[in-house]
């Protein structure tokens, strides 16, 4: 079995690149025939439609914001619209490196010249503008702001999508068929990628690098039941407003300016299972008439974080200054809209469990490799046993999780709490060395390390997707992994292509 396994209707057109020269031979599980979708055709073009037009509201929303978005899915993306992908088209955050050996961390020289722009809030967003003429004016600065119904449309979208049930069939086969398709390639190559291993000189799973991907910034009715804050504008203005006055001043804000340098990115921590009775819609209260004592619901957190951070991060690249990730805890407890959420504003989450109720969703982020760093010994103490978590079950299908702490001085008993996640997880569920090492790699490229320690860490090219972008030397993932999972990935985005292409044709 040596070829590549093809689209439903054997379209050559959508395979994936051919294999680099340095990835050893390896046993593929080929499925041909004129279908193989599993469901009618009408159902299967209307739920790759759906699909298609998801991943692409994802990539609007990540390149808003300067969050990845997965290479390989938008090569497809663009080979639907006939469009020719460059890597022109990909955005990056900036992140600042950390100080070299001897470096003032805390160095207060080449900070910037103030650009004394006007800030104001409006709709619990802040808007930045030129001159005094320029606010009096409602004139802003050239930047992009969000639209509230924009994103409830697009919202909605998502979410009468992951209820439709032609979609929900067909992304529960595509699903079921990632992870018999996974445990037939161990089956075949379980001794190939060991050999692969073993012939790495001085490399094994204790000297790769594995990250710990935490952001704290907790919200809460904490805030307003303790008079703290009138409204939830007030709110944000208190957490944003400082960021931005010290983006566009920062010769008055010195030591917030330096200390940005090393944030990488926001978290939102609250308790996900706190049920709202409001449904957010572009009809919501305004952030400065949400006064209740009550929590507004996840998704309304989410946005105008969200914006916030995306007009923010607009602003200071513009500067020449790093850039922020939005990563929050989310599908812990709760609704699954908190996922769908989520799946438009967050460059990675934590945690996901609920994606196991969501056959679309799970789906969703596994096309568009949406990073998850998952926390099983925390769940066990909170949410669910940890036979349960579905950590495995999610590395198999391919998605892109990685192992994380949460609250190690709660849920943990040794001074090394990742590894004892690691260790954990590892003995629990039998993972192989490939299975712990392609979790770490996974770690790393999730996290906010900066471009050149990725590239210490990872190799020179690992901004390129499947063996070409995996140095093994220092990963220490075996190419025949790095291989399958990059041929499954365009597999699986070539049955959305096709089905797009041929409505096209058909019109």
């Amino acid at each position: 079995m040596r070829s590549l396994a093809v689209s439903p209707f054997l379209s050559s057109s959508s395979t994936c690149s051919s294999v680099p020269e340095s990835c050893p031979d390896y046993q593929r599980v080929t499925i041909s025939g004129d279908y193989c979708a599993g469901i009618t055709v009408d159902d299967y073009e209307q739920a790759a439609k759906g699909l298609f037009k998801a991943l692409l509201i994802r990539e609007k929303y990540s390149k808003l914001a300067y969050h990845k978005f997965c290479r390989t899915t938008a090569q497809f993306l663009r080979s639907a619209e006939n469009i020719r992908w460059t890597e022109d088209d990909e955005v990056q955050p900036d992140v600042c490196q950390c100080p070299a050996e001897g470096e003032d961390p805390y160095s207060m020289d080449n900070i910037p010249e103030n650009l004394n722009y006007p800030l104001k809030m409006k709709d619990g967003i802040v808007y930045v503008y030129d001159n005094a003429e320029a606010l009096s004016e409602n004139r802003p600065h050239d930047l992009p702001y969000p639209d509230l119904e924009t994103f409830a449309i697009d919202l909605s979208h998502v979410l009468a999508m992951i209820a439709d049930g032609p979609a929900k069939t067909y992304c529960h086969r595509r699903l079921n068929f990632l992870s018999s398709k996974f445990h037939l390639h161990e089956m075949l190559n379980e001794m190939a990628e060991l050999k692969e291993l073993k012939s790495v000189p001085h490399r094994d799973f204790y000297n790769v690098r594995k990250v710990r991907n935490r952001n704290f910034l907790c919200f809460s009715d904490i805030f307003k039941s303790k008079k703290l804050v009138t409204n939830f504008a007030k709110m944000l203005e208190n957490i944003f407003l400082p960021l931005f006055e010290a983006t566009v001043d920062p010769q008055n804000h010195k030591e917030l300016h330096v200390f940005l340098k090393y944030v990488s990115g926001f978290d939102s921590v609250d308790d996900e299972s706190k049920h709202s009775d409001h449904m957010f819609s572009y009809r919501s209260p305004k952030p400065d008439q949400w006064t209740t004592d009550d929590n507004p619901p996840y998704s309304y957190y989410l946005f105008h974080m969200y914006a916030n951070i995306m007009v923010l991060n607009n602003l200071r690249k513009e500067r020449g200054l790093n850039t922020f990730q939005f990563r929050p805890h989310c599908g812990e407890a709760g609704s699954i809209t908190h996922l769908v959420s989520a799946f438009l504003t967050s460059d990675n989450i934590s945690h996901g469990l609920n994606l196991k109720k969501s056959p679309v969703l799970q789906y969703l982020y596994y096309l568009a490799q949406v990073p998850i760093a998952m926390s099983p010994l925390s769940n066990n103490s909170l949410f669910l046993e940890y036979s349960k978590n579905p950590l495995r079950e999610f590395l198999h299908k391919g998605l892109c999780v990685s192992l994380s702490t949460d609250d190690p001085m709660l849920f943990h008993y040794t001074k090394e709490p990742l590894m004892e996640e690691y260790a954990i997880a590892a003995q629990l569920w039998k993972l192989s060395t490939c299975d712990v090492c392609e979790i770490a790699r996974n770690s790393v490229l999730q996290s906010g390390l900066s471009h050149q320690e990725k590239k210490h860490f990872l190799g020179a090219n690992y901004l390129k997707d499947g063996p070409e972008g995996n140095d093994i030397r220092r990963t220490n993932v075996a190419q025949i992994r790095m291989a399958y999972r990059h041929e499954t990935l365009c597999n699986e985005l070539s049955f959305i292509v096709d089905a797009v292409k041929s409505e096209t044709v058909n019109e």
